[in-house]
C-alpha cells in the first residue's frame, strides 16, 4: 500500500471512529446532564481532541509496520523488482 492510499486509510478511519465515538460520548453525556446543549458540548470537546490522537497514534503503528523485520524480510515488501536466476 502506497504511503498516499496508507493516509488516506487512515483519515477515512478516523472519521468513521470520531462519528461513532461522538454519538456515544453524546448519549453518554446527555443520560449524565440532562440538558442536550451541554451534552453537545461535552461531546465536541472530547472528540476534537481524540480525533487528533487517533489519527497520530494510527500513524505512529504505521511507521512500527514499515519498520517492522519481518515484512522487512518478505519479498512481497521488498521495493526492488525480484530478479530471476538463469
Amino acid at each position: 500500500m502506497s504511503s498516499v492510499a496508507s493516509k488516506r486509510e487512515s483519515l477515512a478511519k478516523t472519521f468513521t471512529y470520531f462519528l461513532a465515538d461522538s454519538t456515544l460520548t453524546g448519549v453518554i453525556a446527555l443520560v449524565v446532564t440532562r440538558r442536550a446543549s451541554e451534552a453537545v458540548s461535552i461531546a465536541m470537546g472530547v472528540q476534537v481532541t481524540e480525533i487528533a490522537l487517533y489519527y497520530f497514534h494510527e500513524r505512529v503503528w504505521e511507521k512500527f509496520r514499515r519498520r517492522s523485520p519481518e515484512r522487512a524480510r518478505t519479498p512481497q515488501n521488498d521495493e526492488r523488482p525480484p530478479t530471476r536466476d538463469r
